[in-house]
This record gives C-alpha cells, structure tokens and sequence, in this order.
C-alpha cells in the first residue's frame, strides 16, 4: 500500500533506516503526533540523536543495511563508491543534521526502482515500507517488528503423488505440483504472503483438490484440461502458462482473474458462480504477457472487463463475457484485438502505453483514451452523441456509417470527436492549442462534411 501522508513515510522511513524496525500502532500514532508538532527536520534530529555516539563510518553502513543497499544488492563497486559519499555528507552536515540526511537518502532510493544499478534494492525498499506502514497502522501489533519480520524467507514445497497438506509460512511461498500430483484429497494452505501454485496437468483436476490462500495459480495443460475449482478459496489469478490444450475452469467460487502467458494454446474457458458475480459492478480481469491468439469465454455476471497487457504481440481473438458492456486496456504492452473481439463493448477506455489495436466497434457510444501508445480502432454504427476522446500516441480512428465514413489518422495529442451516426453529423474533434492532426479524410459522400477542428 502507498504510503497514505508524507507523515506516514517520514515516520517509517526513518523508523526502518536508523532502527531497522517498524514500530508499533501506539508508538506509530505518538511519532505521527510529534512530526506533526515540531516539523520534520526537528523530529528527525530526535530519531537519530539515539545514534549520536556512533561513528558516521558505522552509522552510514548500518543504514544503507537497513536499507538493503549492499555489495550484494547494487555490485562491490558501486558499494564502495556510495559508502564514502554517505559518509562525506553525514560529516559535512554534522551531528544536528544526521537524522535529515538519513530522510534525504531514504527518498533519494525510492524512485530508482527501473534504475540498473539501484534498482532491485529500491524495489525491496518501497516494498519493505509498504509492508512497515500496514504493520504499524494495524491496531492489533503492539511492538515494533523488525525488518526480517516485515520480509520473512518464502518456502518452495513440492507436492507428491500421495494425498497430503502442504502449509506455506509468512512469506511469498512457491508450491510445484508436476505430472499426476495435483490429486483428490490433496489441500495447499498458503501463509500470509503473496503465493503461488504452479500445476503441471496432463489430467483433470478434481474438485476435492483444495487450496486457501494461495493468490496465483498457474496451470499448464497438457491437451485440453478440466480445472475442477470448486475448492478453490482465496486465489486472485489463474493462468493459463504454456499450455498445449484449451483449459476449462468450472464451479469458481469468487471473482478470480484469468491470465494467459506463452505461445502455445491460449483458450480459458471458465464459469463462476452466481454467488461469485452478485454484485452490480463485477470486473473480469485478463492478463496478456506475450500471449498471441488468446480467448476467453465466462459465464454471464460481469458487468465489464479490464485487460491488462505485458510483454510483446498479445493478440485476442474472442472475449466472451455475456452482459459486460465496459472494456478497460491498460498495460505496457501491445495488444490487439482481432476476430471483433472487442465489437459489442460500448464504453472502451485505454490507459495502455502500448499499441492498442481494437478493430471494429459495432455499438460505441464513448471512447475515452489516455495512454501514450498508439490507439487505433474503427467504429460502425456509433450512437448518436459518441463521445471520442484519444490519448497521445499517434492514434488513428475510422467513424462509419454504413457506405458514409469519416476517418481521423496520426491524431499526436488528445482529441475528443462526436458523432451522430443516424444523421451523418460529422464529428467535431476538439483539440489542446498544441495538438497537431497529420491527416484527416472524408467519405464520397455529399451528406457528410469534413470534421470541424477547434483550438482550445
């Protein structure tokens, strides 16, 4: 969880770099308390003047320790470039400004999670303060708890042929279930972690085959399978991984996630139950990751669909999902939609940063595109009043009515088009005074016009 005030981070951030701890839901809420009174730069002078008889040399390794910033984590020579210049600027600052620099440093490592030297350490850092600030506003944790309590080592268990309970620990644990183990009677039990079940199956899997608590389940078919998930509680996503056969998921008890990931065989067919979809807002989510040729059928209950694309050349060729009417694409990876995938949604929204190519949209009434990759889709037969807006990749839109068509090509900038389709009202396409619109075209037809361009 992101940090909810710059409160939050300052008090857990400094309680984890100089002590090595989070602290507990009183002592949290009094540190809270007297940041808020005095101010950062005097409240972290106090949280480290504990530390006044250390060194800085000893000072500056026990906290880039804490903050996991070792040899180990960013290379030996990188380590031995930071630690003297950590320790420079503790001694240029002195003693009534540690705790600040300390702060400082802990801020200076937060964003770098994509930089190549620092980034795997910052990853773990944000993670280690996501975890310190749940700890710490939980009620029930009255002591501080250390960092290896905050991030306690995952377990890797392997199931066998015989019927048996395997219990997961505290951290994200891995459970392998290979050829003809994943069997009846058989019951995974993940810990308070982010775990993961991963099936190999050239059967199908029973329904008296259990797990709780177990977030991910990845399966890979061998030939088209049956997942029996009846016993399945607690999981948030089940992938199709590699496959060879199409995968059927039958008697889902809550609203899991479908993913697909791999070249071979991307079919999930999978029914929930109505207790699973009772709601009036229910989301199907699908997850791309280089998943060409991939479908997807539910049962009726969901009211919209949110995919989310990773990797390179997703491909869908059938969403199925009886009712939905919303269809939401994020991501970072390209993803087209082919086989009028994507034809019966009528309020689609792209966040994507990769190339989101829908095809045609029978029944659109809004479009709203926010991503910096490159949308394109062509909509037959728009409501009247449609509302289209685009994001900032180069972005191409076909608006069609029967033989009458306007289309809109290489739109850099957002643009926000209407169209009645029974009449044949051009539409207006509203642009930022910087936009730039590379080409616009008409139909033949004398009843439609060229779209009129207004400059904000």
């Amino acid at each position: 969880m992101p940090f909810n005030t710059k409160a939050d981070e300052v008090v857990s951030y400094l309680s984890l770099a100089i002590d090595g701890q989070a602290l507990g839901a009183a002592a949290y809420t009094a540190a809270k308390d007297d940041l808020a009174v005095r101010g950062e730069n005097a409240y972290a002078t106090t949280a480290a003047s504990k530390l006044a008889s250390m060194t800085t040399a000893a000072l500056a390794a026990q906290v880039l320790t804490n903050l996991g910033v070792t040899a180990a984590t960013i290379g030996q020579a990188s380590y031995d470039a930071l630690l003297p210049a950590f320790i420079t600027q503790l001694d240029l600052y002195g003693a009534a400004s540690r705790g600040q620099v300390i702060l400082n440093v802990t801020r200076l490592l937060a964003p770098l999670t994509a930089d190549a030297t620092y980034g795997n350490a910052a990853k773990a850092w944000v993670a280690t303060g996501d975890k310190a600030q749940a700890y710490s506003v939980n009620a029930a944790n009255t002591g501080p708890a250390t960092i290896a309590a905050l991030n306690p080592a995952s377990l890797s268990l392997t199931l066998t042929a015989s019927a048996e309970t395997l219990t997961g620990g505290n951290g994200d644990d891995t459970f392998t279930s290979t050829f003809l183990t994943a069997n009846a009677g058989d019951s995974i039990v993940g810990g308070a972690g982010n775990d993961t079940l991963n099936i190999e199956t050239s059967t199908d899997i029973s329904k008296l085959f259990a797990t709780s608590g177990v977030e991910t389940i990845n399966v890979t078919s061998y030939g088209a399978r049956t997942f029996n998930a009846d016993a399945v509680k607690g999981a948030t996503t089940i992938n199709t991984v590699n496959s060879t056969g199409a995968l059927t998921i039958a008697g889902l008890q809550s609203n899991v996630g479908l993913g697909f990931a791999g070249s071979n065989t991307n079919s999930i067919s999978a029914t929930y139950t109505a207790d699973a979809l009772a709601g009036t807002a229910d989301v199907l989510k699908v997850s791309l990751n280089s998943a060409p040729s991939s479908s997807v059928t539910v049962n009726s209950g969901f009211e919209s669909v949110e995919v989310v694309s990773t990797g390179t050349g997703n491909t869908v060729t059938g969403l199925t999902a009886p009712g939905a009417t919303k269809l939401t694409v994020s991501g970072t990876g390209s993803v087209t939609f082919s086989n009028s995938s994507a034809a019966g949604f009528s309020d689609i929204t792209v966040t994507n940063t990769g190339t989101t190519a829908l095809g045609a949209i029978t029944s659109l009434t809004k479009f709203t595109g926010s991503g910096t990759g490159a949308e394109s889709f062509s909509a037959t037969g728009a409501a009247a009043g449609a509302n289209i807006t685009t994001g900032s990749g180069n972005d191409t839109v076909t608006l069609t009515d029967g033989t009458t068509s306007s289309s809109g090509s290489n739109v850099s900038t957002s643009a926000l088009a209407t169209m009645d389709s029974r009449s044949c009202v051009a539409p207006a396409v509203v642009l930022p005074s910087s936009s730039v619109v590379t080409a616009m075209t008409r139909s033949r037809s004398p009843r439609l016009a060229l779209p009129s361009v207004l400059l904000k």
